[in-house]
């Protein structure tokens, strides 16, 4: 109600025009420019499926943009479209062979490979005419596919080695952000200019909004107009939902991301109920969050994000900052994209939610790959919701869309968050007493001890077993859910309709019904909403215990298939402390024939691996000695492991799934970019053992400290 038309001019003494008229003017100039988007997307451990449904949804563009440009050609008139590049980024690509000794792409980069020509042809709905195979380039982070696919857009797969570059999504940001905005934009596209190579040579890659402040107007429009559409590995969407992002941006320069609707798509319970969640999320939390202040998280599924937003100080800075506290681990690592938007808001920038922009993406099946989801996801929430509370001051002074009254919002969001287990606790309390006809405190006993049990569970057990606990415990409070929902409407006939039970059983379902019907196209995302229903205390109480539990459990979780590199380097972390072995152990494997099977199978490797056996017979008996003769040097069991090879930095290229298209050679001033920004923010983690110890002891400290606070 506050803003102004601003169509119209205000005149004071007849002569002073409205200062918005020029903003208007330089609007329309803007939206006659047309945005380039850095298509990215981060791979890992996909499987086929949802590599195929990224791979289709980039050829959707690719057809788009080579519509568009048919249309601009033949009927000369400006079509509004975007012109884009993808760059896929392929995590932890690389593994020794265990013949040659080289460092070959996995069985993953061979899937991805193989999709090419499947997705297009499915896009196409027909036999598509195009070099499917790629031109080969070795880069000094790995490797690096490129094609040119059917419409003329070029795609790069930038292949990652994790002995030369630092592996995990967040490294995989920090590389292609700093390669398309610092190598690519600001190097490559400013060559015409004498004044902004000068600058780069003097600056530091890493003072990127210091360059940016040198430039030429030109070249900060042009930055202004420059995107980064993040995509996850397995997401699906249409060029349609792509422009509506863009149109999002081109209304207000200070919008710096922009995130859409993400539909989670799978089967099985598990995937419903995150149907609803989601849904509800959107309905309600994103629009909210819009419309009162900012979205405070755009998830790295899909969201677009501004080049100039990207390059403010403090933010791609502190984004490279590697994890050196207890509390780092959880805030940078478990949730990347919501750190990225918290430093984001920090520096004033707006964040948007585009709600007909879909988009589509696998979600956890299983039980348990939900909940060690959420235990990463539930913790990286809180630290940055209490790292954007701490600075309140600060950010509401520099956002004109985060008010003080927004920050107590998400206060009482975050309060609630916390009472959320003891809340649904007592609800289960009051149910028993009114059904079972116990005495209240009675009741509170059978409640609170499942979730005591559970806790002691989550604290001494494994993961394994924690899950188990879980799934029994989900199954036993589907039930109580019954007895809840008789207790509720018992009480309801008595009570008045500002009391807890009845803002529970009418009032929250009519806010979900309401926002269910204001949407129709999902309207079957109420549905699911019974089992939500039924799994509220599995959420609300044994999933918030298991993630405060395991809050010091820092790793993905998901996805995690071990490679030959890891399958090794168990193996001898096992032979180190083979002596160790507990001798009830021992006797339980020889009974069940597991040692002579790993007796063999290391005789096996032994003579692969070129290991002197000398064999001594002696009557009935036959001796084994793999000592050396007196004298001899000991060699270590890590030069004994493999042969010395020469590493051959070009032998992934030889793969015959590459096809015999010929090969790059990479540029020099690449290669040094790349050289330096190895050298100062990639290079691969040295493991301390002693640091490593260190900050699993504080993270359990932290672990102790936040179970203490939810007690």
């Amino acid at each position: 109600m506050k803003r102004k038309d601003e169509t119209k001019t205000d005149r004071g003494n007849g002569d002073e025009e409205n200062p918005l008229a020029k903003e208007i003017e330089e609007r329309k100039k803007r939206k006659k420019a047309k945005p380039y988007v850095y298509i990215c997307g981060t791979m890992w451990h996909e499987t086929r499926q949802e590599m195929l449904q990224l791979l289709k949804s980039l050829f959707r563009l690719d057809f788009h943009r080579s519509k568009y440009k048919i249309a601009e050609k033949v009927f000369k008139v400006d079509v509004d479209y975007f012109e884009h590049e993808i760059h896929i980024i392929f995590d932890d690509a690389f593994e020794t062979d265990k013949i040659s000794g080289q460092r070959l792409p996995n069985e993953w980069v061979k899937q991805l490979v193989e999709c090419m020509e499947e997705a297009s042809t499915s896009v196409a709905r027909g036999h598509l005419t195009w070099d499917s195979k790629p031109t080969k380039t070795t880069t000094p982070y790995g490797g690096r596919l490129n094609w040119t696919m059917p419409g003329g857009t070029e795609m790069t797969i930038h292949l990652k080695d994790k002995d030369k570059i630092r592996h995990k999504k967040r490294w995989s940001q920090i590389m292609y952000m700093y390669y398309l905005l610092g190598y690519k934009m600001m190097g490559v596209n400013l060559e015409d200019s004498f004044f902004a190579k000068e600058t780069i040579k003097r600056c530091h890659y890493r003072r990127i909004a210091s360059i940016l402040n040198q430039l030429p107007k030109y070249n900060v429009d042009k930055a202004h107009n420059s995107f980064i559409l993040a995509l996850d590995g397995d997401v699906d969407f249409k060029p349609e939902a792509v422009q509506k992002l863009i149109d999002k941006m081109k209304k207000n320069r200070k919008v710096g991301a922009v995130c859409g609707r993400i539909r989670p798509v799978g089967s099985g319970p598990i995937v419903w109920y995150q149907q609803f969640e989601y849904a509800v999320g959107h309905w309600l939390q994103k629009t909210s969050e819009h419309v009162f202040g900012c979205v405070l998280c755009c998830p790295g599924a899909f969201s677009l994000f501004r080049a100039t937003a990207l390059m403010d100080d403090n933010v791609m800075r502190m984004y490279t900052n590697p994890p050196s506290e207890a509390r780092h681990f959880i805030q940078y690592e478990q949730g990347e994209d919501r750190w990225l938007c918290t430093l984001m808001l920090q520096q004033g920038w707006q964040i948007d939610y585009a709600a007909s922009a879909d988009a589509f993406t696998f979600a956890p099946q299983t039980f348990e790959e939900f909940f060690v989801q959420r235990r990463r996801w539930a913790p990286s929430t809180l630290a940055n919701i209490i790292d954007l509370l701490s600075s309140w001051r600060v950010t509401t002074k520099v956002n004109d869309n985060i008010s003080t009254l927004f920050i107590i919002y998400q206060f009482i969001i975050l309060s609630s968050s916390l009472l959320g287990i003891g809340t649904v606790t007592l609800l289960i309390t009051g149910s028993f007493n009114a059904v079972l006809k116990i005495t209240m405190f009675d009741s509170y006993v059978v409640a609170v001890t499942p979730v005591v049990l559970y806790a002691i569970i989550c604290i001494k057990c494994s993961n394994d077993k924690q899950i188990v606990a879980a799934r029994l415990l989900s199954a036993v409070y589907t039930l109580v859910m019954v007895i809840v929902t008789v207790g509720l409407f018992v009480n309801l006939a008595t009570e008045k309709s500002h009391s807890p039970n009845f803002i529970f059983v009418v009032e929250i379902p009519f806010i979900f019904v309401f926002a269910g019907f204001a949407h129709p196209k999902e309207l079957m995302c109420l549905v699911h909403g019974l089992l939500y229903y039924l799994m509220v205390p599995s959420t609300f109480i044994t999933l918030t215990v298991y993630y405060i539990c395991n809050i010091h459990i820092v790793s993905w979780g998901t996805r995690e298939k071990k490679t030959e590199d890891d399958i090794i380097a168990e193996t001898e972390s096992g032979n180190s402390t083979n002596s160790a072995t507990p001798p009830i152990l021992i006797k339980c494997l020889q009974n069940l024939g597991v040692l002579a099977l790993v007796k063999e199978r290391t005789g096996l490797i032994k003579q692969l691996l070129g290991t002197r056996v000398d064999q001594k017979s002696d009557d009935n008996k036959t001796k084994s000695s793999i000592l050396p003769p007196i004298g001899a040097t000991l060699v270590p069991r890590t030069e004994r492991r493999r042969p010395a090879v020469r590493k051959d930095p070009d032998a992934w290229q030889s793969k015959e799934y590459f096809g015999l298209k010929g090969k790059e050679n990479i540029k020099k001033e690449e290669t040094d970019f790349w050289n330096e920004i190895l050298d100062k923010y990639l290079i691969p983690i040295v493991e301390d053992k002693q640091k490593k110890k260190k900050i699993q002891k504080e993270l359990k400290s932290l672990r102790n400290n936040v179970a203490f606070g939810f007690l």
